[in-house]
């Protein structure tokens, strides 16, 4: 039961010692062959810990793998890095794309733009929906299909023909980029020679059997195997589960294009991975496009829609009503790592830095930031920090957001 979070497992091998044996005879010869630099014989295969949820009553949870520096990570965050660009060049409008502050962006509009909430009002009244998912594997090859013909029909190109340069480097810069076609650098480049890796389109779908193949992970005393969607933690996984998804959303918004076209900016509606939040006005929550998208089933058995209690989004709560959105308050000093634990004022810093950067980032309206902020200064002053050390980190970031409070 504890295991439930690894959907659709078996028991693969009992001798854990042999995994990484096993996992290395599942590399096929061509993706050996053109990929070297992607595959580390050696390494520690996949491993899982159960993270207990507080809503089984700590009996059941998901099982969190670990996938870094595993048999094919390096190869599968390549992989996922030309997925993700061919999945932006193909579907732009899709749910799901864009980065976290501009989904909050566009969230805090969305927001500005409601009447305010009136009791007797119901064109004023809306309501939220929520997502959970299971993917079979043969569907995700099936919309992997359908996107890869889309992109060679835009590119007008054979698909032996088509490669990608993707950069692997940790950097942030501009560097950290997928560029189309292969890339020739002069012997001097080092860092481009370094973390400068070319995929070919052709060996992508291959590359995607892999991971399914080698998805056997150590949890506990137990060898597991996934038979259903891709394990949880694999770099490629998030990208490879989100392509039937999106499939299905475009699905939607063809079958209902005028209806669409008509009431888009009366509702909000964003997918974050597997975490699906919408804003829905009650006047069309039961239109028949409405209806069929938080059917439970809208994406096809087994992959089943729930809906949660509550209105979190992104470490965010969404109050509807009140028309605000508030970062979830830090309420246990063991979430802090204290003032006294080892390591630089920097490192310890870090996690309130990054906090308050969210804080600033999610908050609405822009008059509640003062008051989050305050919240959180305070925990922190609990955990044996100081005034002194964290005042100037709130007023740099007020500074650099061109916030005043």
């Amino acid at each position: 039961e504890i295991l439930s979070g690894l959907v659709g497992s078996e028991m693969c091998i009992r001798d854990r010692s042999q995994l990484p044996f096993l996992l290395s005879s599942l590399i096929p010869q061509t993706i050996r062959h053109h990929y070297p630099w992607g595959i580390k014989d050696n390494a520690n295969p996949p491993s899982g810990d159960v993270l207990l949820k507080h809503k089984k009553g700590y009996k059941s949870g998901r099982t969190i793998l670990n996938y870094k520096n595993t048999i094919l990570s390096k190869l599968l965050k390549a992989t996922a890095m030309v997925l993700n660009q061919i999945i932006a060049t193909v579907w732009p409008q899709a749910m799901g794309l864009a980065a976290m502050p501009n989904t909050f962006t566009k969230l805090k509009q969305f927001m500005s733009s409601l009447p305010a909430h009136d009791p007797a009002d119901p064109t004023t009244h809306y309501q939220h929906i929520g997502f959970f998912n299971a993917l079979p594997q043969h569907q995700i090859l099936h919309d992997y299909d359908l996107l890869i013909s889309t992109y060679l029909t835009m590119v007008d190109k054979p698909i032996d023909e088509v490669s990608f340069t993707v950069d692997i480097s940790s950097s942030q810069s501009q560097l950290h980029k997928v560029h189309s076609g292969t890339i020739n650098y002069h012997h001097k480049a080092t860092h481009n020679l370094l973390y400068s890796k070319t995929i070919h389109l052709q060996h992508i779908r291959q590359i995607i059997q892999t991971s399914f193949d080698t998805g056997i992970v150590k949890v506990m005393d137990m060898c597991l195997q996934q038979i259903q969607g891709s394990t949880i933690g694999n770099q490629l996984s998030p990208t490879l589960c989100s392509i039937p998804v999106i499939t299905r959303e475009l699905q939607w918004q063809r079958s209902y294009q005028l209806w669409h076209t008509n009431h888009s900016n009366q509702f909000f509606l964003e997918r974050y991975v597997d975490n699906r939040f919408g804003i829905i006005p009650a006047t069309i929550i039961s239109s028949p496009a409405m209806i069929e998208f938080t059917d439970e089933w809208f994406y096809h058995r087994p992959v089943q829609l729930e809906t949660v209690p509550d209105t979190h989004f992104l470490g965010a709560v969404v109050n509807i009503n009140q028309r605000t959105i508030s970062p979830m308050p830090v309420t246990d000093l063991w979430k802090i790592r204290p003032f006294q634990s080892a390591g630089s004022q920097s490192a310890l810093l870090n996690s309130f830095r990054s906090r308050a950067h969210i804080i600033i980032q999610c908050t609405f309206p822009k008059s509640s930031i003062s008051f989050h902020l305050t919240l959180l200064q305070q925990a922190y002053y609990k955990a044996g920090f100081k005034s002194s050390q964290l005042q100037p980190i709130v007023n740099k970031l007020l500074a650099l957001s061109l916030i005043h409070i």
